[in-house]
């Protein structure tokens, strides 16, 4: 599960990487890269959608990149090298 309290915003953009606990996390604690867009749903109403982190395989860096917006550093990309 996401860690919502510690994300700024409402939607996490597939690509982004991600912490053990749920965190953005494009530093060395990265354990996978979130595999489609994250929403918050703030309503009793409504759960909010699990969040699908691809932990071991082969991703596109530039597409990743590209969906998140942002530049994954070096240190993330060695701390997710499975």
């Amino acid at each position: 599960m996401l860690d919502w309290p510690n994300i700024e915003g409402a939607v996490v953009k597939s690509g982004t990487p991600i912490s053990r606990d749920g965190k953005v996390a494009n530093d060395e604690t990265a354990v996978g890269i979130l595999v489609h867009d994250a929403i918050f749903v703030n309503s009793p109403m409504h759960v909010n959608n699990p969040s699908a982190v691809l932990i071991e395989g082969i991703v596109d860096l530039e597409g990743a990149e590209a969906d998140c917006g942002l530049a994954i550093s070096d240190a993330a990309k060695a701390a997710m090298k499975g």
